[in-house]
């Protein structure tokens, strides 16, 4: 950048200098954010799937004991606590096909919490069941 006679650099040049600042912290910010992301979320995920293979539905109800599965997954990952809700998914006239809602939890309540929910299939005798498993953790 040149400078005139009194010191200053023109505005075209000093817009430069301000959108070169500006690039390079956003990509500084947007490359932190992607690193946060990964590492927090990642690590600390509960496997929904290992779940859902405890569930089974006996005699038109929901059954199952994810207390053990949970636990170790707690244990495993480093996770302040978590709780898991499995109802069923309601058929086409909005009620539940079947019966009984699951609920667990292990661990400590505090922090930051997240929440995922998913739809997960689950067999028995008259075919393949849908039902809502809703995973609560706190950091």
């Amino acid at each position: 950048m040149r400078m005139n006679r009194k010191g200053d650099i023109g505005f075209m040049e000093a817009m430069a200098a301000a959108m070169a600042v500006t690039l390079v912290l956003t990509a500084f910010i947007g490359a932190t954010a992607i690193y946060a992301i990964e590492t927090d979320v990642s690590k600390r995920d509960i496997n929904i799937d290992s779940l859902a293979d405890g569930i089974r539905i006996a005699d038109g109800r929901i059954e199952g004991d994810l207390q053990d599965e949970l636990q170790s997954q707690i244990d495993l990952r480093g996770i302040g606590g978590a709780s898991v809700m499995c109802t069923s998914v309601p058929d086409s006239a909005g009620e539940p096909r079947f019966e009984g809602r699951l609920y667990f939890s292990a661990g400590t309540f505090e922090g930051t919490m997240s929440m995922e929910r998913r739809i997960c299939s689950v067999d028995y005798a008259g075919g393949t069941a849908l039902v809502n498993l809703e995973v609560r953790i706190w950091a």
